[in-house]
């Protein structure tokens, strides 16, 4: 295998339904090598793979790069809890996503109770919007001082990390 430095585990789905597998793989500059596959998305899974490596390879992991699954991150930090455990930034921003849908729609039900007008009604998907895709709307919305603007901001400066 040479060395290994880093590790990527992940789930996908399989053509249509709720069929997954677990991929581990090496992320090379410019490609990834694919090492293991796994036929079910599963604890056990990612310990198969754990299980086939050497010693020393794992020993000598840098870095894990996973979902936020909690039984991938489980088996990183029993079986290589040296290792920097890297999420992935799609899932990162699915739930920092969740948390301004979150904070949208209990800020417009209290301006709706507090008799203001709702500038923030049928804004949800405005407000996940990338910067370069900005609309008049979005641009409309960061005049205000709302916890649902400033959660953007906090996004999009999360995001320059």
């Amino acid at each position: 295998m040479g060395e290994i430095l880093a590790i990527g585990v992940d789930g996908i789905r399989l053509r249509y339904g709720r069929k997954y597998v677990a991929l581990v793989y090496r992320p090379d500059a410019g490609c990834r090598r694919f090492l293991y596959v796994a036929k079910d998305c599963t604890e056990n899974s990612f310990r198969g793979f754990v299980r086939i490596i050497p010693a020393e390879t794992l020993a000598g992991l840098k870095f894990i790069c996973s979902d936020m699954w909690s039984n991938y991150l489980k088996v990183a930090a029993e079986e290589a809890g040296h290792a920097v455990r890297v999420l992935d930034r799609f899932h990162v921003m699915m739930k920092l996503n969740e948390k301004i849908y979150q904070v949208r729609a209990t800020e417009a039900k209290q301006l709706k109770q507090d008799g203001y007008e709702s500038v923030l009604k049928n804004a949800r998907w405005t407000l996940v919007k990338r910067p370069d895709n900005l609309t008049d709307r979005l641009n409309e919305l960061l005049q205000y001082n709302l916890r649902s603007v400033r959660a953007i901001l906090m996004r999009e400066e999360f995001q320059r990390v």
